[in-house]
């Protein structure tokens, strides 16, 4: 991808170092045209231009119920995007891109992919380091996809020296308009080549002008900006992996705001791993997430000791170290039993005495593993648990293999129908499995 990228600009470098500049003169008949007349007095980098699709365009975008509410936010974010935009020497106007593509619309997102206010393609976004994955995507975060579509289009401004190519091939990419080009013999008169480019990416430079107009003059048509604002937010990161309602039920903070400033969390979670996460609130719900994270820490500290002495009080019931050579002891944080020798002693295996007990009642019998044998098919054959059956023979999988011995603790009073199984086939097998 570098490789192709870097070749397009050699390129189109060389050709535009030769080219002259091209004169996007406007039609003499729109000369009493009152959009044409308006569009002259507006000072801009570049070039306006005038015909009767961006006539069209302007007409649409004043009818559009919309364009009020979008007006609204793109004068909310006009001073931020612009300062973006001009830190890669991009003119004002290309601020309108957002505007005309998506109505501003942050959580925006095509029929192909495309996804956010620009919107930016997946490709665009990893080639200038937005994270896109199941969880989230950086093109829905306002200042990450601007800085990502300034990079974009300062690069495609860098091929082809020519503003109205760059707007084109922001929605259409550089590999589209170079097919474009060539059907157009090379020519390096954008209005040449705009008939071999696609019609939605021709549209793009239509809506990019007639939104020039819009923007300037909505109010000589009576528009009334429906005013956009949004209160005082803060950043918070995340301590552990949540979901956006389990902070909006424990730290009592609503949930269409979480929804509402944090649009780039796909699945609406916030991870922790493999590094933590940040998210936005209302200044006044920062303290509440953090008191929300002491209490979690309270609670959790609180099972951590209602478990610990749990635990000690059925060790000490069962090794009784007080009439007994047992001892429980805290060895490397960790609740130990050790027997007279100083030996660990596993606290889940039965004691001696229970050990001797327990064989007075039962016998072991002895199975060697068949051809077909399953561990939980064994376990159900001798009606045993599972967990059990690897515990005796000291297995740390489920994994047996033909021809190995294993030791099942049977009642005594069964020893022979349990010791018989062993000589059975696969079939009789099978039948007692159903038969009990």
């Amino acid at each position: 991808m570098r490789l192709l990228s870097f070749l397009i600009i050699i390129v189109f470098s060389v050709n535009y170092a030769q080219a002259q500049v091209v004169d996007y003169s406007v039609d003499s008949i729109y000369e009493d045209n009152v959009y044409w007349k308006r569009l002259q007095t507006v000072s801009l980098t570049i070039k306006p231009f005038f015909d009767n699709q961006i006539q069209e365009e302007i007409k649409s975008l004043l009818r559009n119920p919309e364009t009020p509410k979008a007006l609204g936010k793109y004068f909310y974010y006009q001073d931020t995007i612009k300062s973006l935009l001009s830190g890669y020497g991009l003119p004002a106007e290309m601020e309108n891109i957002p505007f005309c593509n998506t109505f501003m619309n942050i959580a925006y997102r095509s029929q192909n992919g495309e996804t956010g206010c620009w919107p930016l393609p997946y490709y665009v976004g990893k080639k200038y380091g937005l994270v896109i994955n199941s969880y989230i995507d950086e093109r829905r975060d306002l200042y990450k996809s601007t800085e990502a579509a300034a990079k974009s289009l300062a690069d495609l401004y860098h091929i082809y020296r020519d503003w109205y190519f760059t707007i084109a091939a922001f929605s259409s990419g550089p590999l589209e308009m170079n097919k474009a080009v060539r059907k157009a013999g090379n020519s390096l008169d954008y209005f040449v080549v705009e008939p071999y480019i696609a019609a939605q990416h021709r549209k793009t430079f239509s809506r990019f002008m007639a939104s020039i107009y819009v923007i300037n003059f909505y109010q000589e048509h009576q528009l009334q900006v429906v005013q956009y604002t949004l209160p005082i937010l803060d950043t918070v990161c995340s301590q552990r992996s949540f979901s956006f309602g389990e902070i909006a039920e424990g730290a009592n903070i609503n949930y269409s705001d979480l929804v509402r400033f944090n649009p780039m969390y796909k699945k609406n979670e916030v991870l922790h791993k493999p590094v933590p996460h940040c998210f936005v609130v209302r200044k006044e719900d920062k303290s509440k997430y953090y008191s929300f994270i002491k209490k979690l820490e309270y609670q959790e500290e609180q099972k951590r000791i209602a478990d610990s002495l749990a635990k000690v009080k059925k060790y000490y019931e069962k090794f009784q170290p007080d009439s007994t050579n047992y001892q429980i002891i805290v060895l490397d944080g960790k609740l130990t039993v050790l027997d007279s020798a100083g030996k660990v002693v596993d606290p889940d295996k039965p004691l001696i005495a229970e050990q001797a007990e327990l064989e007075t009642k039962n016998r072991w019998v002895y199975y060697t593993v068949k051809r077909g044998d399953a561990l939980y098919l064994l376990a159900d054959v001798f009606d045993c648990n599972l967990k059990d059956l690897k515990r005796w023979n000291k297995l740390r999988s489920n994994t047996i293999v033909r021809g190995q011995r294993l030791k099942i603790l049977v009642p005594a009073s069964k020893y022979s129908k349990y010791s018989s199984i062993n000589r059975m086939s696969a079939s009789q097998k099978q039948k007692l499995r159903r038969k009990d």
